[in-house]
């Protein structure tokens, strides 16, 4: 009866052990990827705040030297609080890959626990019912069958313990690692922490050092005043400008589809013509010739691609690219109440601050009209792309890379931005019309969270 046991014993020990675990690499590797992205977004957000302080530490204290100093804490102010969100996003993703680790540890050692128990279970029932030595329990067998099936079990068995040894071994080496894994987690958490203290008392001491700029400013109201007035004027002179170009623009692609409807009316009299020819040769000659549709010499795109871009400008609403990589909104569109000058004005666009020449994509395809980039004073360079009845205009351009006449990709490289010497700094001025109504950029380029493509 015993052996009897044992026989059925060994049988369940060969049926295959369910595995208890998942496998969790997959989703802390993911999370540590945008942890790892998150961080080389701060230490470039980071290079460009040094930047930005160094131009700062060389202001003088003239008025105009002030308000440079004004616009250039401006810009480091948003810099900085775009590293503080980022540091909130790695912490969010150090979190998770501990979350996930922390799992993985409970189940490696539920796994580990179970394994030790099951070897422990064979042991004991080893114990308890007496271990027939294997020579003897293969020569007790009642004929050659029954001896070659035990011999077969007792070799599979004693691979099945020695398996269940390696197992253990293997989960316990795994555990460990995740261990390791974890206090290296929590380390990086409190370096985070640390990290985002600090930057909290930078962003403070920032705040305080441009309240007093404000101040000093606030003392020359000639100065004041003037520097209001060439903002406005600014304004004044950008919508008139871009407004003139535009209108340009269609006027040149109104005249542009008068001609071509002339041209395709003359050929369609010529082939009417051509085909009553009487001459069978040289009327399929004149009919060949004049077969052919009236095309377009110019980049500019037919009314049905023109209708096709503005649908997917319309679509595409809060989800298109940002203009760059790598920045925050320093001035928002609308009604701005300055804070040196406590008045309101008009931010016709979005000034991004970012790095010095940072390059300038096209958020949408489009193309630019027949003239060339405009000179815009307050603004610099100014590139107008062309959606349909949208326009996206890209300002504070150290260089223009696109000419007249060129149809462009959405994620193109179109030019480059400010620098130092530019009227607005190290940023890009981002502006969209909607036919005569100027709208807000952030309602159209993608949340900041998420990513260009």
């Amino acid at each position: 009866m015993t052996r009897i046991r044992l026989h059925a014993f060994l049988l369940l020990l060969l049926i295959p052990a369910v595995g208890m675990g998942q496998d969790f690499d997959l989703m802390r590797q993911e999370a540590r990827k945008r942890q790892a992205e998150a961080r080389a977004e701060i230490d470039k957000l980071t290079r460009e705040i040094q930047r930005v302080e160094r131009q700062i530490s060389e202001a003088g204290n003239r008025h105009d030297q002030l308000h440079t100093q004004f616009q250039s804490l401006r810009r480091e102010i948003a810099l900085r609080n775009e590293v503080l969100r980022k540091l909130s996003m790695e912490l969010n993703e150090l979190a998770e890959a501990m979350r996930i680790t922390q799992k993985q540890i409970e189940q490696e050692q539920a796994r580990l626990d179970a394994l030790i128990a099951s070897y422990k279970s064979n042991l004991r029932y080893l114990y308890m019912h007496g271990r027939v030595p294997d020579l003897a329990y293969v020569l007790s067998a009642s004929n050659m069958k029954q001896m070659m099936t035990r011999a077969y079990y007792l070799k599979r068995f004693e691979t099945r313990r020695q398996d269940q040894a390696r197992q253990i071994r293997e989960s316990q080496t795994v555990l460990a690692l995740r261990i390791t894994e974890i206090e290296q987690t929590r380390l990086e958490n409190r370096k985070n922490l640390e990290q985002t203290q600090s930057e909290r008392k930078r962003m403070e001491t920032r705040s305080e050092d441009q309240q007093r700029t404000i101040t000093t400013l606030q003392r020359d109201r000639r100065n004041l005043e003037r520097r209001l007035d060439d903002t406005r004027r600014q304004v004044r002179e950008l919508t008139r400008v871009i407004e003139q170009a535009i209108a340009e623009e269609e006027r040149i692609q109104r005249a542009e589809a008068q001609r071509l409807a002339e041209l395709e009316a003359e050929r369609l009299r010529r082939l009417a013509e051509a085909r009553r020819i009487t001459d069978a040769k040289e009327r399929e000659e004149a009919v060949a010739r004049y077969s052919s549709p009236t095309s377009r010499t110019a980049a500019t795109p037919d009314a049905t691609a023109i209708a096709a871009l503005e649908s997917s400008f319309e679509n595409l609403r809060g989800r298109m690219r940002w203009p760059v990589n790598q920045g925050a909104v320093a001035v928002p569109f609308g009604n701005i109440t300055d804070p040196v000058y406590k008045t309101v004005t008009y931010n016709p666009g979005l000034e991004i601050a970012s790095g010095a020449r940072e390059p300038v994509y096209a958020i949408h395809d489009g193309y630019t009209g027949s003239s060339d980039h405009l000179i815009i004073p307050g603004f610099d360079n100014t590139l107008i792309l062309y959606h349909g009845k949208y326009k996206s205009i890209y300002g504070n351009l150290s260089e223009v890379l696109v000419g007249p006449n060129t149809y462009v990709r959405a994620g193109d490289l179109i030019g480059y931005g400010g620098t130092s010497r530019s009227a607005k700094g190290e940023s890009v001025f981002l502006m969209i019309k909607r036919g005569q109504d100027t709208v807000d950029p952030s309602a159209w380029i993608q949340p900041r969270q998420a990513r260009n493509p």
